[in-house]
């Protein structure tokens, strides 16, 4: 395996040292000087690039290998899931707290560069958050990473199937959970561009687990002690409303309607089930985030048209 993901597989069999190295990965940044001419601030950022780069990779080199028959395909879900509890960790730090860290390690490196030398690798580890996150962000709202990919003919014909760990809900759940931590460690601003500039403008056209995930995920943030000031003021004032008549509402009521149509239990009536399951988890914690019951969800609903008997599931 390439390091990062043989780092998450050590820590996955409960390797000490692997799960400290993930530990301390995931809160502290470390200086690397070992190249005076081009020094670098190491940390969870680091890793989410090179960790993500990796699976891809790995995953578009197992798809085409022969397994013998009746063998287990490996997979890289619980590596998958591993990875986005560290930088769940470090995406709920706010963008000031991130800086001060890397402050924190260059003052402890002893770092003798001038002050614009320091600046920049601040800004660069901002940036690097920034580009990382809106990747992770453009992949779990891509269709094609949760979709069961299609094997090799020569494992279908023995009967061994690969899926990529980001098909697994669970493990896209657990991404989808660091982009909303994300949104919501960086301030209110943030968190209504994600809501009202890009999902609620693109909802037909992304996909609806991920969608739900991330709202939900949003709430849930939302309600921590740690969340910036103004987020709950966002979350009430801005965004109920929108999100519950426009995104949980409709995604609630279409789901609903696909399982009454669908009786057989195929892959798209389980796919309707967990989302159904996910939106109302949603629906749940948007409640308990702005204080408001099941009537003003209800009523929202009817103002926006949307069939409110699909509540009582709640």
């Amino acid at each position: 395996m390439d390091p990062t993901l043989a780092i998450l597989d050590r820590g996955l069999k409960g390797d000490v040292g692997a799960l400290s190295f993930l530990e301390s990965t995931a809160s502290i940044y470390i200086f690397d000087g070992t190249n005076p001419g081009q020094p670098k601030i190491c940390g969870a950022w680091d890793f989410l690039s090179q960790a993500l780069t990796e699976i891809e990779r790995y995953e578009a080199r197992i798809l085409n290998l022969v397994f013998p028959p009746g063998s287990i395909v490996p997979n890289l879900e619980g590596h998958v899931q591993l990875l986005a509890t560290m930088s769940r960790r470090a995406a709920r730090r706010s963008p000031t707290a991130d800086q001060n860290l890397v402050e924190i390690c260059l003052t402890n490196a002893s770092y003798r560069g001038s002050a614009e030398q320091a600046r920049q690798l601040i800004d660069y580890n901002r940036h690097l958050r920034e580009r990382e996150m809106g990747r992770l962000a453009a992949m779990v709202f891509d269709f094609s990473y949760h979709r069961r990919q299609s094997s090799s003919l020569s494992q279908q014909q023995q009967g061994t199937v690969y899926h990529s760990a980001f098909s697994n809900p669970v493990a896209m759940d657990s991404l989808c959970a660091v982009v909303a931590a994300n949104a919501i460690s960086t301030g209110p601003h943030e968190l209504c561009h994600l809501v009202s500039d890009w999902i609620i403008p693109s909802i037909d056209n992304l996909p609806p687990f991920a969608v739900a995930s991330v709202t939900c995920n949003l709430a849930g943030e939302g309600m921590a002690n740690t969340a910036p000031a103004g987020i709950t003021e966002a979350l009430k004032n801005q965004l109920f409303a929108p999100v519950v008549s426009k995104v949980l509402g409709p995604m609630l009521q279409e789901a609903v309607r696909e399982i009454d149509h669908n009786e057989d239990a195929t892959t798209s009536r389980i796919d309707n089930q967990r989302l159904a399951s996910m939106v109302l988890k949603g629906l749940e914690k948007w409640s308990a985030a702005t204080s408001c019951d099941i009537i003003h969800i209800k009523q929202v609903c009817q103002n926006a048209k949307v069939r409110s008997d699909y509540l009582t599931w709640i």
